[in-house]
């Protein structure tokens, strides 16, 4: 999993350092010959493409990994988009400066007496200039992160494209997970702590990202997440899902007793089919989805709490598990859903014991 974030991640500032020297070096048309000659490089318009390649995934991974790491070290932590700029913000200048130390060095060696100060060299204005870029590029790279984080994975460029101006069929899971017992949990705790409480829920539920799930939406204490289908995907990820999130609540126990009072249990219910993906909105855009697949999600959700289960799930979903054995499935059968007329087969779902969680 780490893995496939650190990729993901390098991947992103590789892309924005690339357009960023690309900018730099169009708008300073003979700066790039000053940066390959350091190296005893001839100038040529390959060679500058080439230099911009190289730096650019030198640049991706060097600051890609550092974000990730920050953002692992506070995973968990309340902190706020400002709070998280200034500390990256921080280690960017920390290692801008151990880099521009290392040039430093080199050119003390390459260069015979060479009559300058590392301060002196450090507040040139060559230095300043590109320390400057290098700050600017990669706030802009670290705010779209964000926005893609804001607007859900993908919309952003998908906004940007104008993909969903029109409406599109996908074919896609939805699992509402909603909190167990929330009205009485809201009137012992009050309106503020009540919001932490949900807040920390929230932040425990990025484990399903292990299971590539998409958050559409939050709505007061309910969530819903959403898995791209196709003929070939089956829906173990989805159920598993669940199941890390509760195990994860769980395992913390003891701090939700401790600052609240309450361990949260939420139940979940899940459908999938086709449903129409359309861009909404003028003064707030965002990416919504609508048809009755979605809708149905939300009834068989609504049906934990009469049938005293946690998970259920629609044959649709039933139909596309590809490891039963790892499932205790029982059949609950055709349930009455509101402002439905034909309901689907329902199934209540729960863990086998041995099944190991990653």
């Amino acid at each position: 999993m780490m893995t496939k974030k650190w990729f993901s991640k390098v991947t992103t500032f590789v892309i924005g350092w690339f357009i960023s020297l690309f900018i730099w070096s169009m708008t300073r048309k003979y700066g790039i010959k000053s940066y390959l000659s350091v190296f005893d490089i001839e100038y040529s318009a390959s060679n500058s493409f080439l230099y911009i390649a190289l730096i650019a995934v030198i640049c991706g991974i060097l600051f890609g990994s550092i974000q990730l790491l920050s953002e692992e070290s506070i995973a968990n932590k309340q902190r706020s988009f400002r709070n998280i700029l200034i500390k990256g913000l921080g280690l960017h200048v920390f290692i801008m400066i151990l880099i521009y130390l290392i040039i430093y060095i080199q050119l003390n060696l390459a260069i015979e007496k060479l009559e300058i100060l590392f301060i002196d060299f450090l507040t040139s204005p060559l230095i300043l200039v590109n320390l400057g870029y290098s700050i600017v590029t990669n706030i802009f790279i670290v705010i779209t992160i964000h926005l893609e984080k804001l607007l859900g994975k993908g919309n952003l460029l998908k906004l940007i494209t104008g993909r969903f101006y029109h409406p599109q069929e996908e074919e896609r899971v939805f699992m509402f997970i909603d909190l167990t017992s929330s009205t009485m949990i809201a009137e012992d705790l009050g309106h503020l702590q009540y919001s932490r409480f949900i807040q920390d829920c929230f932040l425990d539920l990025a484990v399903v990202e292990k299971y590539n799930a998409e958050v559409y939406q939050y709505v007061g204490d309910e969530a819903v997440l959403t898995w791209k289908m196709n003929k070939t995907v089956n829906t173990d990820a989805c159920l598993l899902a669940f199941f890390a999130f509760s195990k994860r609540l769980q395992d913390r126990t003891s701090y939700y007793q401790k600052n609240y009072g309450h361990v949260p249990f939420f139940k979940a219910g899940v459908h999938g089919g086709i449903i129409t993906v359309v861009e909404i909105g003028s003064i707030k855009h965002e990416i919504a989805y609508h048809g009755d697949t979605i809708n149905i999600a939300s009834r068989v959700q609504e049906q934990c709490k009469k049938q005293g289960v946690s998970l259920l799930i629609s044959k649709t979903i039933f139909d596309r598990i590809k490891n039963p054995t790892v499932f205790e499935l029982i059949n609950t059968g055709n349930p009455l859903l509101k402002g439905k007329k034909n309901t689907p087969e329902l199934y209540s779902v729960s863990l086998k014991n041995n099944t190991v969680l990653v």
